[in-house]
């Protein structure tokens, strides 16, 4: 029987199932040609079939649905003859803790039952489409407490390569159908199953049960402060560290606007925990860490942080690596537990760090660094035209059609095919990737690497490179990794040593790598520890979630490359 005839055969029966004192027109024919379970069947599927524009189907859903509702064993989840089942309620509770878990209890409507005593039309017909509509409700949950609200590439086409697994539409239908009583469970389960998600989520519900905490004082701009001097952002100062002024101070001015060496201490302190020179001088840097440091987090940086959980993988791995971009550092964590942390440099907000997951697969000693096509193309180029010898300064080869290497005073530089040549940097000491590098084979391009240019370590803000991460103590990171294979320290060392260029180590077991922009991270001690957005990552989140106004264009800055403090390494 075609669509049509059933509807033809749905509206006769539903008229003689329901018009009063209706009866057969023959003496013995059944009192309803077709009963309303049948009506709400074959009307479900008439609009499956349609694909109802109303329905906002995608097709996946559509085929999904179309499954589980023309299946054999067929049963309704959300609706009985004469409404709406007890399930519907508690599905409702479910929705409605969805601001709990970072998402927005009013993007998931059901149907009500009062809505159904006031429908004046056929019943089966507003039946069907409170069951799909229910439905598509519970799977929009699923999906979005799973992959979040939002797709990454769609922020950050380029930089945001996080491709989240969005659930089965029909197995997220016959979950619902075995869940029983257990229908929270069963939905609430598709959250992060992730320790930090958690913790965040502990925090967003102590924030929101608190109200919004005052804010510290901040340090407004102004001269850079020594001990020894006296100023009016002294007390200021000692009002933010929560500092007393000592007695019996003698000063150019008043004793709170001293900076004795009670205050030096606690400033020192404080540069220590926020890994800025222990110097005592109160600069610029200080005062952005004091100021970041002391504010709370608001409910906004939670989401956005919440959300991007929700792109990570649900299984990390037994043993992982993970880079923390704001943060600037990278753990590797086996069984749990952080086995290894240290300092990273990661991209400029020009060259920013693309936020992806990997696999880690080689390890090489000694690398050549192969100079990528924008630096040869922006930076070198140029500077090889003025002055062909800075290639010999920086112990870089020409390497002519990827075949042999040539002399750079034998290029014509001004009109060389930029295709037909490419630069490297030959293993040593000055090497832009120092004695090794790590590679996780990758569409950016981008690796893990040692570098000559120790000091930025020290930086508080550490975006230096042009995509890259730099590691500091990268031969404990390759001991760590190649343990597991049987090398030793010294091992390590030897490979280091012996002079072999490129020499290159297969992992026996792939580590899998996650590059993550994490700007609100819950410490061991519980405390919120946030860190500067240095991509606008965050910031783009917060817009698309509607969680703040988008802000006003701005004029494009410029951004020079610096050769001498960020090196030439990636």
């Amino acid at each position: 029987m075609t669509v049509t005839r059933l509807s033809i055969v749905l509206g006769l029966g539903a008229a003689l199932l329901w018009a009063p004192g209706a009866r057969a027109v023959e003496p013995d024919a059944p009192d309803a040609l077709i009963s309303r379970p049948d009506a709400i069947a074959i009307t479900i599927q008439d609009k499956l079939a349609a694909r109802s524009k109303e329905l906002r189907l995608d097709r996946l859903e559509q085929i999904a649905l179309t499954a589980f509702y023309g299946g054999r064993g067929r049963r309704f989840l959300w609706v009985e003859e004469d409404g709406l089942t007890p399930r519907v309620e508690k599905l409702r509770k479910v929705l409605a803790r969805a601001d709990d878990w970072g998402l927005s209890a009013a993007d998931y409507a059901t149907a009500r039952a009062e809505e159904f005593k006031r429908h004046s039309g056929y019943p089966a017909d507003w039946l069907a489409e409170a069951e799909l509509r229910t439905s598509l409700v519970a799977i929009l949950y699923a999906r979005n407490a799973q992959t979040g609200r939002l797709d990454p590439t769609a922020i950050d086409p380029e930089f945001l390569d996080k491709k989240p697994a969005r659930p089965d539409p029909l197995a997220v239908m016959k979950g619902l159908a075995d869940a029983g009583d257990r229908l929270d469970g069963f939905l609430e389960g598709f959250h992060p199953p992730h320790e930090q998600f958690r913790l965040l989520k502990q925090k967003l519900a102590e924030l929101r049960g608190r109200g919004a905490a005052p804010q510290p004082v901040t340090i407004p701009e102004g001269p850079s402060l020594s001990p020894g001097a006296s100023h009016p952002q002294v007390a200021v100062l000692r009002q933010r560290l929560a500092v007393p002024s000592a007695n019996g101070v003698i000063s150019d001015g008043p004793p709170e606007e001293y900076y004795d060496d009670s205050l030096a201490q606690a400033v020192r302190e404080f540069q220590k925990q926020a890994g800025l020179p222990s110097k005592g001088v109160v600069n610029a840097a200080t005062r952005a860490a004091l100021n970041k440091a002391g504010r709370s987090a608001d409910a906004s940086e939670i989401l956005a942080n919440m959300e991007r959980w929700r792109w990570e993988p649900r299984e990390l791995g037994s043993r992982y690596i993970y880079v923390n971009v704001p943060e600037f550092m990278f753990r590797i964590i086996d069984g749990g537990r952080i086995v290894h942390e240290e300092r990273v440099v990661t991209g400029t907000p020009k060259n920013k760090t693309p936020i992806f997951n990997d696999e880690m697969e080689y390890v090489v000693f000694n690398p050549y660094w192969n100079v990528p096509e924008s630096i040869l193309m922006n930076e070198l180029l140029p500077q090889a035209r003025r002055n062909p010898e800075m290639i010999y300064r920086n112990r870089l080869e020409v390497v002519w059609q990827g075949r042999r290497t040539v002399d750079p005073y034998m290029v014509d530089w001004y009109n060389v095919d930029p295709q037909k040549i490419s630069l490297r940097q030959v293993p040593g000491p000055s090497n832009a990737l120092g004695v090794v590098k790590f590679l996780f084979p990758n569409r950016h391009a981008v690796y893990m690497h040692d570098t000559p240019t120790k000091k930025l370590f020290n930086e508080r803000v550490r975006a230096f490179s042009h995509g890259c991460v730099r590691v500091r103590n990268p031969v404990r990171f390759a001991e760590i990794l190649l343990a597991e294979q049987g090398w030793s320290p010294a091992r390590v060392r030897q490979a280091i040593e012996s002079g072999t260029d490129d020499y290159q180590v297969t992992l026996e077991r792939k580590v899998p790598v996650h590059i993550m922009y994490f700007t609100a991270w819950v410490d061991r001690d519980g405390r919120m520890q946030q860190f500067d957005d240095i991509y606008g990552h965050d910031e783009r989140v917060k817009v698309a979630l509607k969680l703040t106004p988008a802000p006003k264009p701005k004029r494009p800055a410029t951004q020079s490359f610096d050769s001498g403090e960020n090196g030439m390494g990636n």
